[in-house]
């Protein structure tokens, strides 16, 4: 149910999916994913998580990517992304912020087989 309460540190558990997708050769990367204060995905206050791909150096508890593997439920694990963020507060001054935390991501779909072209 949402929205999840979660205290402060502890992970935060998160998948991206290639929905409707049956391309073997298809791959979703994270781009980027970013926090912010609202559920305007431009909106700031914002805090990346993932940058470029990578955790986000700047952040003293980097994001911790999962490795996926075939099951039952995974036909393509190319079509997956799983990660974990240790669970923050905005805050302004001295204060924490108190509220919603919204997370988002851009991904970029690649043909295995051409890397360097994404679509």
């Amino acid at each position: 149910d949402y929205p999840v309460v979660h205290y402060l540190r502890r992970p935060l558990y998160f998948e991206v999916e290639l929905l409707y997708s049956r391309d073997p050769q298809a791959e979703l990367f994270l781009e980027n994913c970013w926090a912010t204060y609202s559920a305007d995905r431009t909106s700031f206050p914002k805090w990346d998580v993932v940058v470029d791909s990578c955790e986000n150096s700047a952040d003293d508890y980097l994001t911790i990517f999962h490795p996926v593997s075939s099951s039952a439920t995974v036909l393509f694990p190319s079509h997956l992304k799983r990660f974990e963020v240790k669970m923050f507060s905005f805050t302004s001054g001295q204060d924490a912020l108190k509220g919603q935390i919204y997370f988002h991501c851009g991904v970029v779909i690649c043909d295995s087989n051409r890397p360097s072209d994404s679509l």
